[in-house]
């Protein structure tokens, strides 16, 4: 059994295996498996928190953003009022006497498993007497000191700005190019973005700051993270075709590759044969995002979208590169 450590990660399992291991595990159902809180067997007022930030419940979107303090905003459960038992105990928490554990979901999952990072102990601030069903309150992390240089910083921490703008028109009289011949001048010592694409910091920036792009717009639509969760999927595998997956108006699948650079929007840019081979398979669901003009200083750039029914009739590809091998009989 996992031993519980501060800023590491939990799936809802081993959360209950920690904290009430004599009791049976359901997942996706109730306290432990499915619920926002769970109290802790044979310790009154002692409770365990798992908060995903966007989850959505009966139309309510749960907001639970960090603030740079340590300090959050959190919200019981809609049918909750201000009378209700739970409630009672968490308005009246005194941390010296009782502890709440919170875990709190940035979009890390093991497959469709959402993973939870935990943050530590809380102590309460106030809740806003006026409103009920949900029950609005504030908290404060104690641990925050050790774990906020950990947490991953969500929109509301980093203000980037990327502004979507249309696909540059393609020249009148557009004639086909001849990418089989053979010219040396235009070949040879041409990195165009190379170098930017190549730095893994700026590509992680580009990638970062689409993500939370992703995030806003979904947000507008009242998207289901909790069903649907927003994965930044080449994070946790560096050699993923797509960058990002996320969700259009209608719930339909977006595989999201971001190509990030510093100069303009006619900078040449790279793609992988993986990358194209997963493009032509998903044709439909697929998209690039094309950061231009990144600057790392105020996390602002120009982007236009790619869709990849489009690619081939907007994007000449370029081979500059051969793999070399001995014939094979």
């Amino acid at each position: 059994m996992k031993k519980l450590k501060l800023n590491h990660y939990y799936v809802r399992e081993e959360i209950h295996a920690i904290f009430s291991p004599d009791t049976d595990f359901s997942s996706g159902k109730g306290d432990w498996g499915g619920r926002g809180y769970a109290s802790i067997p044979n310790r009154k007022g002692d409770y365990v928190f798992m908060a995903s930030y966007g989850a959505k419940s009966k139309n309510i979107i749960f907001k639970e953003r960090i603030n740079e303090d340590g300090t959050f905003d959190w919200q019981s459960q809609k049918h909750q009022c201000l009378h209700h038992k739970v409630v009672r105990d968490w308005i009246n928490h005194d941390e010296n006497e009782n502890k709440i554990y919170y875990f709190y979901n940035d979009g890390e999952t093991v497959g469709k498993i959402k993973k939870y990072k935990y943050l530590g102990l809380l102590k309460y601030l106030h809740h806003d007497q006026s409103k009920e069903q949900p029950v609005n309150f504030q908290w404060q992390l104690i641990n925050w000191e050790q774990s906020k240089k950990k947490v991953i910083k969500r929109k509301n921490v980093k203000k980037g700005i990327l502004r979507i703008g249309e696909v540059p028109a393609l020249p009148k009289n557009l004639k086909k190019k001849n990418l089989n011949k053979k010219n040396s001048s235009s070949r040879k010592n041409r990195d165009f973005s190379k170098q930017d694409e190549k730095n893994t910091s700026l590509g992680k920036l580009g990638e970062l700051l689409v993500l939370r792009h992703e995030e806003k717009e979904l947000i507008k639509i009242n998207h289901d993270f909790d069903k649907n969760p927003l994965i930044h999927q080449s994070d946790k595998e560096p050699e993923s075709p797509y960058d990002i997956k996320s969700y259009d108006e209608n719930g339909g699948i977006k595989y999201i590759e971001v190509k990030t650079t510093e100069g303009s929007r006619s900078t040449d840019f790279f793609m992988s044969s993986g990358e194209r081979k997963f493009a032509s398979e998903n044709i439909d669901n697929y998209y690039i995002y094309r950061v231009w003009q990144y600057d790392k200083n105020t996390d602002e750039g120009e982007c236009f979208i790619i869709n990849g029914s489009n690619m081939e009739r907007i994007l000449d590809f370029i081979p500059i590169n051969y793999q070399l091998r001995l014939k094979r009989k």
